[in-house]
């Protein structure tokens, strides 16, 4: 499918799938097409059915981008925290991220402090939406208190709406 275009893609700007069911085999077959791109600067993954094992194919594939995206959109799929520790351990070297969604992934306390943890070192970080998760009061916290210690200065909002916060 995606893979097949791999040998013609020299630079693949914006790649948007949001939206079509390429769900985790699909994931499995984008992971072939980033690591021929030279420049792969915006993935809108949004509501494409990607699950845990997905994620985690997603993860091994922008590893091996040449040029990591500074705009990631994974919302509404059901990634979960283990997942999210993968992702993490990626974006985390992404110095020219400033966008990312997480919103309606299945993150918990867990995958939130290992996103925190990583995502200190995102300096053009700008803009982080985790909402309708499960953070929960640590997770959130983590995300909230831990980021702007970093050196993510850059960061100007930070959407935690609907986490199971609160006494």
């Amino acid at each position: 499918m995606l893979a097949e275009a791999r040998g013609e893609c020299r630079s693949l700007a914006p790649l948007g799938l949001r939206g079509n069911t390429i769900g985790n085999d699909g994931a499995g077959s984008l992971a072939e097409v980033p690591g021929g791109c030279q420049a792969l600067t915006r993935l809108d993954l949004n509501s494409t059915t990607i699950g845990r094992e997905g994620a985690g194919k997603l993860a091994g594939a922008l590893r091996g981008c040449k040029a990591l995206p500074h705009w990631l959109d994974l919302s509404r799929n059901r990634i979960g925290d283990e997942e999210a520790g993968a992702l993490a351990g990626v974006v985390g070297e992404c110095k020219a991220l400033a966008y990312l969604d997480l919103n309606k992934t299945a993150i918990g306390e867990v995958g939130a402090g290992g996103l925190a943890g990583a995502l200190v070192h995102c300096t053009a970080l700008a803009r982080l939406v985790v909402s309708f998760n499960d953070t929960g009061n640590a997770g959130a916290g983590r995300l909230c208190w831990l980021l702007p210690v970093g050196e993510c200065k850059a960061l100007a909002h930070r959407d935690l709406n609907s986490n199971r916060i609160g006494a």
